[in-house]
């Protein structure tokens, strides 16, 4: 069962991934596709994850959640949807801090992966730097600079710094 479970975690992590690479946000591989397409892709990730970890015990999976929803963000601001980009980049803060506070140890509990214990020393659940300093380089992009100045991007850039600064 735990082999199991932990094909699903791998599984999961591999489409997760290959759906944001699918979404093409920087206009790479396929810029043909629709930003209204790209926001259809990243939101499956979202629903994806939402099925496996129906009691939000994201765990590992905090950081890939930040990557969508920052996509996503950047996506909508393209698209003139200011109000739907900050509520995902809200999101993107929300599950970068998540991240950063985890304990060293935390048992999944949502039924798909409950016998399955996050631990942050290993190499395949950690991430290099804290996710807030991961969020502070995607704020960066130049396709927020057309909300870069608001008072609700600066809010959020300060949060995610403050965060990183504890």
């Amino acid at each position: 069962m735990i082999r199991c479970q932990e094909n699903i975690i791998l599984h999961l992590q591999e489409l997760c991934y290959s759906l944001v690479a699918r979404a093409d946000v920087n206009f790479n591989d396929d810029p043909q596709l629709k930003d209204e397409d790209r926001t259809k892709i990243l939101d499956k990730i979202v629903q994806i994850s939402k099925v496996i970890f129906e009691n939000g015990d994201y765990n590992f999976h905090y950081g890939l959640m930040v990557v969508v929803y920052t996509h996503l963000a950047a996506v909508e601001v393209r698209l003139k949807d200011y109000d739907k980009a900050f509520e995902n980049l809200h999101k993107a803060l929300d599950f970068a801090i998540d991240a950063d506070e985890l304990p060293e140890r935390e048992p999944y509990i949502s039924l798909a992966v409950n016998k399955l214990l996050y631990d942050k020393y290993e190499i395949n659940c950690s991430t290099p730097t804290l996710c807030c300093k991961e969020l502070l380089k995607y704020l960066k992009w130049s396709v927020f600079d057309d909300i870069r100045d608001t008072e609700k991007f600066q809010n959020i850039y300060l949060k995610a710094k403050e965060h990183c600064d504890k």
